[in-house]
């Protein structure tokens, strides 16, 4: 199960192509489709408006051309994941599934103001006794703390094509 982490660093690196090997073993939660779409045409839109951002470094404004590549990011993104193997995560499963005794993965992700798509990945590998793709340091800790098998790209890579194959990204 890709995270997110991993397709959007993937996805700017413009290196989605390394996963290709994998991707009939890659399972993702059907939000993924909306999300990546959401934020397709957000990225369109932004970059079709705005001229310049404004941002702050050092408490001081500074104005700059805005990213151009977001929408091809998000594009590529969307075309990785057509052809992956896609299950519903239900409202049930959300509520039911736990953090700890006390927390339900639907108060955690609201708690914390995630996208739900961060919880639909965990609880698919979960379910599905699958390896949970994660590039996020704060996921993989807490996949670890669920017991869901975890790694990243670069072990992934590491251990299936060769170690010399990941050094120039």
């Amino acid at each position: 199960v890709p995270s997110l982490s991993t397709l959007a660093i993937l996805g700017i690196l413009g290196r989605l192509d390394i996963l290709a090997p994998f991707k009939s073993d890659f399972i993702i939660p059907e939000s993924y489709h909306s999300f990546f779409h959401t934020r397709y045409s957000n990225a369109t839109r932004m970059n079709h408006s705005s001229a310049s951002m404004l941002s702050f470094v050092d408490e001081k404004p500074i104005i700059s051309a805005p990213d151009k590549t977001s929408p091809e990011v998000w594009e590529a993104i969307i075309e990785f994941c057509e052809n992956c193997t896609t299950q519903i995560i239900s409202d049930e499963e959300r509520i039911g599934f736990r953090i700890t005794d006390e927390l339900t993965g639907e108060r955690f992700i609201s708690g914390i103001h995630l996208h739900s798509i961060h919880l639909d990945a965990l609880i698919l590998a979960s379910r599905e006794k699958a390896t949970y793709l994660c590039d996020d340091l704060f996921f993989r800790k807490l996949a670890d703390w669920l017991n869901i098998r975890n790694l990243n790209f670069v072990s992934l890579l590491q251990h299936y094509v060769n170690p010399d194959h990941v050094a120039p990204l």
